[in-house]
């Protein structure tokens, strides 16, 4: 099995994806769990992510000490009762602290758990969810 990041940056890599480059904002990019910890796929996200133009500034939990909300290990199942709060809105706030007005993703519980963040925090229009393949703005490869 290979993760839809891995594929992308493989293609990107090889000349097969041609990506036509932003203007080099300033992004930070969340390292969903079981991808990142329990896969170690930590390279392709942020590879795609360079490759598409943008400035990574990676948050200070990233990588193999990311901060997950645990859903992917069945935390989906368990109740918020008593949370002060959820790890969703608490990642948000790390990432307000950063400058930055886009948060990247490469799960899709991710991107709505994280919209929903937002929202809950009325912080949408300071800070969008965007995942890895929405950055990507493809044109034709040479040789295509």
């Amino acid at each position: 099995m290979l993760h839809y990041t891995a594929l992308l940056a493989e293609l990107v890599a090889a000349g097969r994806l041609a990506i036509a480059p932003t203007d080099g904002t300033t992004v930070t990019y969340h390292n969903p769990c079981y991808l990142g910890r329990y896969n170690g796929g930590f390279d392709a996200p942020r590879d795609l992510i360079r490759a598409a133009g943008y400035t990574l500034h990676d948050m200070p939990r990233c990588r193999e000490n990311s901060f997950c909300c645990g859903a992917g290990g069945g935390r989906i199942w368990q109740s918020d009762d008593g949370v002060k709060e959820r790890p969703s809105e608490n990642r948000i706030r790390e990432a307000l602290g950063l400058n930055v007005g886009i948060f990247v993703v490469a799960c899709p519980k991710d991107k709505v758990m994280y919209t929903a963040a937002i929202d809950a925090l009325g912080v949408a229009s300071s800070l969008r969810i965007l995942d890895v393949a929405e950055l990507i703005n493809l044109r034709e490869a040479p040789g295509a």
